[in-house]
């Protein structure tokens, strides 16, 4: 198991709420390595916090990167995101600490360059970040603010459907094209938390038949209900 974590801690704004995150999905990582038994397959985690969160360092980590077959990768970003009115990906670029639109990169450039790798069984790229438009923003293509891993009551059984029997790439962003995504604090990003809530919910029923689909179905729904309830008093903005 590789991870893979970009963080903005450095914003005023995020950084509090970025850092939990990070807390959340290491713990959820190292959780994720001891239900399926590969504890000792669990490579040192790649985690590049603050001024370690740049555009250039992601563009070295993924270039120098390299797994097995039979590997699981799982790359991770929680900061600011953004979207030219002429980009075609669903996806947002993430901005990794700069202001600078030149420096910016698409979540689908680490997708890409992992499966041109072509090496891992399953890829997971994660970007927990705004996918709002600005004019100030060109379009990039792809080869280039705005708790704790909760009780692991999650199914082994569940998790190796999901993580060792599963094959391919998965791609997943907070937020649709033109919409912000949210963070406090004190739980941090509404997608990270409502991601990591609901695969424990889902692999915690031994009854079911599991897969990533519906996963993402469930994650949409839980983030939108985490959203409704956090802004029912201004207007009930849903992300």
């Amino acid at each position: 198991i590789h991870f893979i974590c970009f963080a903005d801690t450095n914003d005023d704004k995020i950084g509090k709420g970025v850092a939990k995150d990070v807390t959340l999905m290491l713990d959820f990582v190292m959780s994720l390595a001891e239900k399926l038994g590969m504890e000792e397959n669990l490579k040192p985690a790649v985690v590049m916090m603050g001024d370690d969160c740049s555009p250039l360092r992601l563009k070295s980590v993924i270039s120098d990167f390299n797994c097995d077959p039979k590997d699981i990768v799982i790359f991770y970003y929680s900061g600011h995101g953004i979207r030219s009115f002429s980009d075609t990906s669903e996806f947002p670029q993430m901005c990794l600490g700069s202001n600078t639109q030149k420096d910016y990169i698409p979540l689908e450039y680490v997708k890409d360059e992992l499966e041109r790798k072509g090496a891992a069984r399953l890829c997971l790229v994660i970007g927990d970040c705004c996918n709002n438009y600005s004019n100030a923003v060109l379009s990039k293509d792809n080869t280039l603010t705005a708790a704790s891993w909760p009780s692991h009551k999650s199914n082994s059984e569940g998790l190796k459907k999901l993580f060792l029997e599963a094959k391919g790439t998965i791609i997943a962003s907070s937020s649709k094209r033109g919409q912000y995504s949210w963070v406090n604090s004190t739980q941090g990003g509404f997608f990270t938390l409502g991601f990591l809530e609901e695969l424990e919910e889902y692999t915690s029923d031994p009854g079911i038949s599991h897969n990533w689909n519906e996963l993402m179905r469930r994650t949409i729904s839980r983030v939108e209900d985490i959203s409704r309830k956090t802004f029912k008093e201004k207007g009930g903005y849903i992300q």
